[in-house]
């Protein structure tokens, strides 16, 4: 049988044939799904290719980014967490440049751009009666998948950093989508979501509230969302109560176990916070049993164990984890839990010794160093050990987050503690000297033959450290106890015996990488331990000879009469002082009532002594220990009969008298200084000179009405006096408010500069910096408008005088109402400014801005529908960050209003 030879030749044409018949059916096809139509076909199509094809590259690098940068982000536990991390504005979250959504945008821009219908649909007959009909009519946008795209461009604007771009694209998809709910309530949440962000609490609840009562289908498919953004407000407004029960909700549909971990830890950090401690407890221990991450599990743990209700049964677990190899990169925050462990079962030196450690383990300056530094400055403070107190507080105050709970004790200590640290070092030397002086001279030279062999043995072992290498891994310590923490640079005994080792064979080195021989300096001479205090210093300097002897050190001592007389002066002063700091600013009223006390008792010739006795009065008077009082005053009256005060405590209601004549002398210093601002300054010396005869007047006055006696002077043109009575102040109250304008005055003064008119002085005298200082260099920090510019306005009112929403109301109504052909911006103040109130920004020209103010300050106008005391002012750009509670009163000066 033959056979025939195959070829493809048939097929081809069969081929050819079927592609023929299908082409013109292909073209139908694509041409009813095009974008340029409008029909149920093409929107369908249109949707598909979105969703599938660049719709959902930009969805997939959208979640990469977000993932990626979610579990990289790196927190500090010790503050209150977030609810998201990564929102530009909390806590905790990475530079907004690092969350590039760059691509998410592009491709969401480019589906939008390629598929998007915006053409009407055909109308049927009839099309109104149709509310089906009348909805698609009125919809912008009919590709139902580009709503995704919209929100995806919003989302990545705003995890970006991006608050105004991301505004604007929220407020076009309100817009855009209006006749379809879903998608509006979503944009109104994110809404809600950047508000918050913001500080515009107001507007994100009035989002949340338009979401509320439209009852859409958001609620049931976007639950997290919803609660996510209903406890950010809540949070941001403080209420935690409301928080919590959003929190509830949000744990429950988490489905992420490191944000779920992270939800409990808040959970438990605001139950700590309004002290349900076993609520606390239970939510730190499901974070710690839910938490992939070592980190949150380990802060976890060591919050667990401090609300255990017995606080030492935690000791030993602390312990055991210090030396595990798995948590060393976190070891400060053990041993910060470890010593708040100790103090609660009373261990205070063990607590001290644990805070030590803290500090010298920790990898990086962090809040929980900040916390180990404020709890050793405490215990120094109780322990009334001052300068050491002032150092601690002053390393941990640039360290504290202004959030922390212990930034607001540590702002008010720190400043007064500083001030303190000069006259307690001075205190403690002088009074180791005296005690010294007093000993008899055999005790005297044994003591002083131990601090030789002491140098001599210091000696010896600084010698040997340079001959030999200190190897701390190498020595009995490292041994079978420390095996569990891994390698030496693990265990902080072996770190912390290294450091000790390394600083006594060269010095304190400050840590920097400078190896490069052009960025050394040429000095070897070890700077001083900071660490060391004067209180922990021996009382005798140590000679600076290589061989002390008994000589050198008596140089020290006031052996003689003259000598010891005025070093107990200069002890006296220094307790005096003292005792001033801690009364004001630091509040300590114990420890200034023992000062006292002692001052009496071992000062009998203090020249300021009649002085002790009465601030002493006046303190037991304040504490409300009358009995003591009227012991105190018959003493006084005692001790001092001829005292100009003797008459005014003569009387036995003591507290009665003082109270008028303070009321009376704060009379006179308002009338004084009302006359001086007004230019009036004979009536002003006038008033002083009433002030000044009184037999009491307030303390805080005293400085306030010197320092307004010296500026009268300036009529008179005596600028000598003016420069005497500035410096007596700066020498009688060091530590007044008032300081900082003093010194500012009294350094243009004594650079020759000459006064034009007299100064102004706040009433407050709290500012730190000066008014308007009236010397030729004396100028205003305010700016005035550069050529050109168009400033914004701001609107004042008192604090408390009126809701904010009210006050929002009436100046949106007034420029909705007035000023409709303008599109003007309105913001609040920063709360750190101290001000209540709003910017206006928008004004094309200024002329426009003269307008509104003119219109504005009308009596039909909006000023007058406001609390009394609302201002208008404007306000440049420059002058902006300047303008705060305390600056208010110079910036009206500046204006000339």
């Amino acid at each position: 049988m033959s056979q025939h030879p195959t070829t493809t030749q048939g097929q081809g044409r069969t081929w050819l044939r079927a592609s023929a018949l299908a082409l013109p059916f292909l073209i139908l096809l694509f041409g009813a799904c095009s974008r340029q139509l409008n029909t149920p076909s093409s929107r369908t199509w249109q949707a598909f290719l979105t969703q599938y094809n660049v719709l959902y590259n930009a969805r997939e690098a959208y979640e990469t980014t977000y993932q990626t940068a979610f579990e990289s982000v790196s927190e500090d536990y010790a503050l209150r967490l977030p609810i998201d991390p990564l929102l530009p504005s909390t806590s905790g979250a990475p530079p907004t440049s690092s969350l590039r959504f760059t691509r998410t945008i592009d491709k969401a821009r480019k589906a939008i751009e390629e598929h998007s219908i915006t053409r009407k649909p055909p109308r049927p007959p009839h099309w109104r009666s149709d509310p089906k009909a009348v909805r698609l009519q009125d919809k912008t946008e009919y590709n139902p998948a580009l709503s995704e795209a919209w929100l995806l461009i919003a989302r990545s604007q705003l995890y970006s950093g991006d608050l105004t771009a991301a505004h604007t694209t929220l407020l076009d998809l309100l817009h855009r989508y209006a006749t379809e709910p879903h998608v509006r309530d979503v944009a109104r949440l994110y809404l809600a979501r950047l508000y918050t962000l913001r500080g515009q609490l107001f507007e994100a609840e009035e989002e949340l509230t338009h979401v509320r009562r439209a009852r859409g289908e958001v609620l049931r498919h976007e639950p997290r969302l919803y609660h996510t953004a209903a406890a950010e407000l809540a949070l941001a407004r403080g209420a935690d109560s409301i928080a919590l029960q959003h929190l509830d909700t949000l744990v429950g549909k988490e489905p992420s176990a490191l944000q779920r971990a992270r939800l409990h830890f808040l959970r438990g950090q605001i139950l700590e916070a309004k002290g349900a401690r076993q609520e606390a407890r239970t939510a730190f221990a499901q974070a710690e049993r839910v938490s992939p991450l070592p980190a949150l599990e380990l802060a976890a743990q060591l919050r667990t164990l401090s609300l255990a209700p017995q606080p030492d049964k935690g000791i030993r677990p602390l312990r055991r984890l210090s030396r595990l190899h798995r948590y060393a990169p976190h070891r400060s925050a053990i041993y910060l839990a470890l010593a708040q462990a100790l103090l609660g079962s009373g261990q205070r030196e063990e607590a001290r010794t644990a805070l030590r450690q803290c500090i010298d383990s920790a990898q990086r300056q962090s809040t929980t160093v900040a916390e180990a530094y404020t709890r050793l400055g405490q215990l120094a403070l109780e322990d009334k050990r001052y300068p050491e107190a002032a150092e601690a507080f002053n390393k941990a105050y640039p360290l504290l987050p202004a959030q922390h709970s212990d930034y607001p004790t540590v702002e008010r200590l720190r400043p007064g503690l500083l001030q303190l640290s000069p006259y307690a070092r001075t205190a403690h030397r002088t009074d180791s000297l005296l005690r010294l002086a007093s000993l008899p001279t055999p005790t005297l030279y044994h003591y002083i033959d131990s601090l030789i062999a002491q140098r001599a043995d210091a000696d010896k072992k600084k010698e040997k450290l340079k001959t030999e290498v200190i190897l701390p891994f190498g020595s009995a310590s490292s041994s079978a106890a420390n095996k569990s923490a891994g390698s030496y640079f693990d265990s902080p005994e072996q770190i912390a015996l290294g450091r000790t080792a390394f600083r006594q064979r060269w010095g304190m080195r400050p840590l920097t990488d400078d190896w490069n021989r052009s960025q050394r300096t040429g000095s070897l001479v070890p700077s001083p331990d900071p660490q060391r205090t004067e209180g922990d210093s021996l009382p005798l300097a140590s000679p600076s000879t290589d061989a002390p002897d008994r000589a050198a050190y008596l140089r020290d001592l006031p052996l003689t009469p003259t000598a010891r007389t005025a070093m107990s002066d200069t002890l006296a002063s220094a307790l005096f002082a003292m005792a001033s700091i801690l009364d004001s600013p630091l509040q300590r009223l114990n420890e200034v009532g023992a000062l006292y006390t002692r001052l009496l008792r071992e000062f009998p010739h203090f020249a300021l002594r009649e002085e002790v006795a009465y601030r002493q009065l006046l303190l037991a008077l304040r504490t409300g220990r009358d009995a003591k009082a009227e012991g105190l005053r018959l003493s006084y009256l005692r001790d001092f009969p001829s005292s100009p005060r003797a008459h005014l405590l003569r009387s036995p209601d003591v507290r009665h008298t003082l109270t008028a004549l303070a009321t009376r002398s704060t009379q006179l210093y308002d009338t004084a200084y009302e006359a001086y601002r007004s230019g009036d300054l004979s009536q002003a010396r006038h008033t002083l000179t009433q002030l000044d005869s009184l037999p009491y007047h307030d303390d805080e006055l005293r400085p306030k009405a010197l320092l307004l006696t010296a500026l009268t002077e300036v009529q008179s043109g005596n600028e000598a006096q003016l420069r005497d009575q500035l410096e007596t102040f700066i020498q009688q109250y060091p530590q007044a408010e008032l300081m900082p304008y003093v010194t500012h005055l009294l350094t243009g003064l004594r650079a020759g500069r000459k006064l034009t008119t007299a100064p102004t002085l706040h009433h407050t005298g709290a500012s730190a910096l000066p008014d308007t200082a009236t010397t030729e260099d004396f100028t205003s920090p305010f700016t005035p408008l550069q050529r050109g510019e168009v400033p914004s306005l701001v609107l004042l009112y008192p604090e408390g005088s009126s809701p904010r929403h009210e006050v929002y109301f009436a100046l949106m109504s007034f420029i909705y109402s007035t000023f409709t052909q303008w599109t003007l911006r309105v913001s609040p103040l920063p709360t750190e400014s101290g001000l209540a109130g709003y910017f206006i920004e928008g004004f094309p020209t200024a002329s426009d801005l003269t307008t509104f103010r003119r219109k504005a300050s009308a009596p039909t106008g909006l000023l007058p529908t406001l609390p009394t005391g609302t201002l208008l002012l404007p306000l440049s750009s420059a002058n902006r960050p300047l303008l705060t509670s305390q600056s208010l009163p110079a910036y009206r000066t500046f204006l000339g209003e």
